[in-house]
């Protein structure tokens, strides 16, 4: 009961995707003050800052805050993602450029101006991580002092010789046991390994698989959500989940090796972690994902996943059975285990004569919305990153 309501009241803190800005430009016509106010013609770069932890901490003050203003243009937030976007703007008329402009002008500008609210949201999540390691206790006290309070209740009901009764309609107060998984930075061998013996070890690989299967589940619970996303809005959402466990480690279409992995962690600029996703339509989004996997590994030993989503086929068993099919016939795949009704770990060859396995987990998530007449537009919010 103690860890339900520790991850019920946890404040995520905020986190700003620098390394993820992009800029966009537009025609403005500004008020400047010379003896008396006039309107000149200039720009508007706006700045898209990609972040995410709980958005209404932007609305709070730290405690040593100075009365002051922190304007943005906009945050841009969905139910869609936990991704959201600070859009926050410079304006500048032509002179001023002309007086400014540098190849690194933009960055320089923006860093400049926006680092007051980078120095804010680091004091406010100085105050979230104390708050959040103080919950515990917390949480024990209100909980002690609950207990305390119905004990006197109940002792004073006796000397009353007031027989309780239960409200039947009074929710179970029985805890269900839930297992809360623990989170962990991958484990890397230190330095002075060759470098084809580094892994992830089996436990987070293991990890790994049950944080996407919670993901996937969660995501069927609220298909109607979920269905309207792009492949790689999915994707981003997957790697939401694994941050949470894995200290931002997590990445989504970063270059490796001779194309783009949709998921992978990186220790020393190489994969020990990669992951596919795609929208089922066939069998041959499956073949198309184990090729990719292929492409990209780098090491020996690296542990892999295909994310399969079906948005569009309402035979979804007929899918799992097409893709067991699959991977039982294929004779570059070996040593096969079930392990659920839409989860698979196989070992996969390149070639019949190549000597090195790669692992795959291979999960399908059915996304299949019967009551859809009509394909919705994908939403994707992070399209530009």
């Amino acid at each position: 009961m103690i860890e339900r309501y520790n991850d019920n009241f946890y404040i995520h803190p905020l986190v700003l995707y620098l390394e993820h800005v992009y800029e966009t430009l537009a025609e403005a016509e500004l008020r400047r003050y010379h003896y008396a106010s006039y309107i000149a013609e200039g720009y508007r770069i706006s700045y898209h800052i990609p972040f995410s932890g709980d958005n209404r901490l932007l609305y709070l003050y730290p405690s040593n805050a100075v009365s002051e203003k922190y304007e943005v243009d906009d945050i841009i937030k969905t139910d869609d993602s936990v991704i959201r976007t600070i859009v926050f703007s410079l304006e500048f008329t032509k002179d001023e450029l002309d007086k400014k402009i540098t190849p690194d002008f933009k960055s320089e500008e923006f860093l400049r101006a926006f680092r007051r609210y980078i120095d804010v949201i680091d004091e406010i999540n100085k105050e979230v991580e104390a708050f959040n390691a103080g919950l515990p206790d917390l949480v024990i006290n209100a909980l002690t002092e609950r207990k305390r309070r119905v004990d006197n209740y109940i002792a004073f009901s006796k000397t009353l010789n007031i027989p309780l009764e239960r409200n039947p309609n009074a929710p179970n107060t029985i805890p269900i046991p839930l297992t809360k998984i623990k989170k962990e930075e991958p484990l890397m061998p230190g330095p002075g390994q060759p470098a084809q013996t580094y892994a992830i070890s089996d436990a987070d690989y293991i990890n790994i698989r049950r944080i996407i299967n919670f993901a996937g589940f969660s995501m069927e619970k609220t298909a109607a959500t979920f269905n309207k996303l792009d492949e790689e809005s999915l994707r981003n959402v997957i790697v939401a989940f694994l941050n949470t466990h894995y200290l931002g480690t997590a990445t989504g279409e970063t270059f490796c090796k001779t194309g783009r992995a949709d998921i992978h962690i990186l220790f020393e600029n190489k994969a020990a972690y990669i992951a596919e996703c795609k929208v089922w339509d066939s069998v041959l989004c499956l073949k198309a994902a184990i090729e990719q996997l292929f492409n990209y590994t780098t090491w020996r030993d690296v542990k892999t996943s295909v994310i399969i989503f079906n948005k569009n086929l309402k035979h979804f068993q007929q899918s799992l059975s097409t893709i067991d099919d699959y991977l039982r016939k294929n004779a570059l795949c070996h040593n096969i285990k079930l392990l659920g009704e839409n989860e698979w770990l196989c070992e996969f060859k390149q070639s019949e004569d190549a000597e090195d396995y790669i692992t795959i987990h291979i999960i399908m998530f059915n996304l299949f919305l019967r009551t859809n007449r009509s394909k919705a537009k994908p939403v994707n919010i992070l399209s530009d990153l």
